[in-house]
């Protein structure tokens, strides 16, 4: 029987599932399943799609409230969007895995950034339910609470903006806004379209994912028994830093330091072939 590899990726902030287009575009559709996961769009968090499925859809289909109630439910538990809390979505994407780990598939995690973070929790505390796992440009938790508060707020400060963004020029300011971080500053800027979001979904990132809320794991690094690719761009100096620090503490973090690349190395066409490189040796 011919083997079966789930790769499982999550974009980053104003990220899409197709960002990691490249995954699907260059592997074995025979061998590798690629789950993208859309963290800022979900039909089911639109009330509006829950109105249309009861009042349209079950008429037509003369479906019984149970089965509309089970319908929803069921696409509730696929809802990986921001309306969950770190908690929450780690429980949600423990039993998506599990389902592949009873159809015996081999698990490939991939998170970029945010996505990077939101994975953490699986990574270090059920080791049981992947095989390989990349990080890509994620901070993996600040040990200090008066940097967890300075960036609740800052956080703060973002949400307001992103949820009071009303007009495509509100837009287009609030972007040049954003890539003028120091992180993102003078790297590669994807296009990104207001309409490919819910809004109020990319404000509540800033609440329920703010880094000031994540699990601080530096504590588990130093007895980590699981090998974890670290990649970073050696031009993105924080987390290029923060990951050689990691690996220094315990070389089962293999750090991939990729040259003159900035934080968004996912665009890159050498870090996407390192990466996909990095798969084939997997399986």
């Amino acid at each position: 029987m011919e083997k079966q590899v789930l790769i499982f990726a999550v974009h980053g902030f104003l990220g899409v599932p197709n960002d990691f287009n490249f995954l699907t575009e260059n592997l074995n559709p025979k061998i590798y399943k690629c789950e993208l996961v859309n963290l800022f769009q979900n039909k089911t968090t639109n009330l509006s799609y829950v109105t249309h499925y009861r009042n349209t859809v079950s008429r037509n289909e003369n479906l019984s409230n149970s089965k509309i109630n089970n319908f929803i439910t069921e696409n509730l538990s696929e809802n990986f969007t921001s309306i969950n809390s770190f908690d929450e979505w780690t429980k949600k994407i423990k039993n998506k895995l599990l389902t592949y780990r009873a159809q015996n598939f081999k698990i490939i995690l991939c998170g970029y950034s945010l996505g990077g973070r939101l994975l953490l929790d699986i990574v270090f505390n059920h080791t049981d339910l992947w095989d390989h796992a990349h990080i890509i440009s994620s901070n993996i938790g600040l040990q200090n609470n008066d940097e967890k508060l300075q960036r609740l707020q800052s956080d703060s400060i973002w949400k307001t903006k992103f949820i009071s963004c009303n007009s495509p020029s509100d837009w287009e300011h609030l972007l040049k806004d954003w890539n003028n971080q120091d992180v993102l500053k003078d790297d590669f800027e994807p296009v990104r379209h207001e309409n490919s979001y819910q809004k109020n979904l990319l404000g509540l990132a800033f609440d329920n994912w703010s880094l000031g809320k994540q699990n601080d794991y530096w504590n588990l690094i130093g007895s980590f028994q699981k090998t974890v690719h670290l990649w970073s761009g050696t031009n993105d100096l924080k987390f290029n830093l923060l990951n050689k620090k990691i690996s220094e503490i315990n070389p089962k973090f293999n750090h991939h330091s990729i040259p003159n690349l900035k934080h968004r190395l996912i665009f890159n066409k050498d870090f996407q072939n390192l990466l996909i490189e990095q798969i084939y040796k997997e399986f």
